[in-house]
């Protein structure tokens, strides 16, 4: 029965064989215990990530996949964490499971997998070039946020040189409002184009180049040359060199001290840590006022 429903799976998978231990399979045919667990879900058991990277899906695309899983069954189980007490989370292969909904299906192939969930849902995204450079861009800026990451350590995770995490990231500097007319065009759009128009300050002078590009195209030429056209932008005015001593006296001196507290970590009380809270959201601000 169990050889069976083995062979059954594999099937369905495309002729992908299980890995899910089935009455010690694994060490019958040799298997890894260590590969991933594939299990299959009922739909109404999974529930969306809302931090899923991917935040822009294509109506067309999905029905196309419909028809390719339809036709040659689903080749790549979705991710999800969780359990059959607790429930489980997907993690990636949302446009798979919406493909499943579209055709009307109630189960779906799965791998458990562990680890971190954001962490996890970017990877497979950035191995299956499934996000547009702004959806890459925010997952990276998620991750550096919720665990303090450097762009060292997010190039680490996902494979990648820091010098191409600060180029990736560098999109975020781009209006929102342009981001947003830019989701349903990121497949017409090179991710160089972006990374020019990041070279430039200010909402105004993006939008003015952003618009221009919309008549000519979204080349890298057309962006240089739009940005050629606008002339250099205005520089700021140079701070008195009284202020600029006073701002440097101050970052040594906070810089000092933050190093002596990292020496002395354990003997932080809650009313040390919430003292530090409110200096880090006063330094946030301050370098976002910037």
């Amino acid at each position: 029965m169990a050889r069976k429903l083995q062979r059954r799976t594999g099937e369905l998978l495309g002729g992908v064989e299980p890995t899910e231990n089935l009455a010690g399979t694994s060490r019958l045919f040799g298997q890894s215990e260590n590969l991933p667990r594939v299990v299959e879900l009922q739909l109404d058991a999974i529930q969306l990530n809302p931090d899923q990277p991917r935040k822009h899906f294509d109506d067309e695309a999905i029905a196309s996949l419909a028809q390719s899983i339809e036709r040659h069954g689903l080749k790549n189980p979705v991710l999800v964490q969780g359990d059959r007490d607790q429930g489980y989370v997907l993690i990636a292969g949302e446009r798979r499971l919406r493909a499943h909904q579209l055709l009307g299906r109630s189960s779906i192939f799965a791998i458990i997998t562990e680890g971190d969930l954001d962490e996890i849902a970017l990877v497979d995204n950035v191995q299956r070039v499934d996000l547009n450079e702004v959806e890459y861009a925010r997952a990276l800026e998620r991750l550096a946020d919720k665990h303090g990451y450097t762009q060292t350590d997010l190039g680490k995770v996902v494979g990648r040189a820091q010098p191409d995490i600060a180029r990736s990231l560098s999109v975020l500097r781009i209006a929102d409002s342009i981001l947003v007319e830019y989701m349903p065009l990121a497949g017409q759009i090179a991710k160089t184009v972006l990374y020019e128009l990041a070279t430039v300050d200010g909402e105004e002078a993006q939008r003015g180049i952003w618009d221009a590009l919309k008549k000519t195209g979204f080349s890298i030429k057309a962006v240089r040359n739009a940005k050629a056209e606008a002339g250099p932008a205005p520089q700021p005015a140079k701070p008195p060199a009284d202020a600029v001593k006073a701002a440097t006296t101050g970052i040594k001196r906070l810089v000092g001290g933050v190093e002596k507290l990292q020496a002395h970590r354990a003997a932080l009380t809650p009313e040390h840590r919430q003292d530090l809270l409110a200096l880090r959201a006063k330094v946030d601000q301050l370098l976002g006022d910037g």
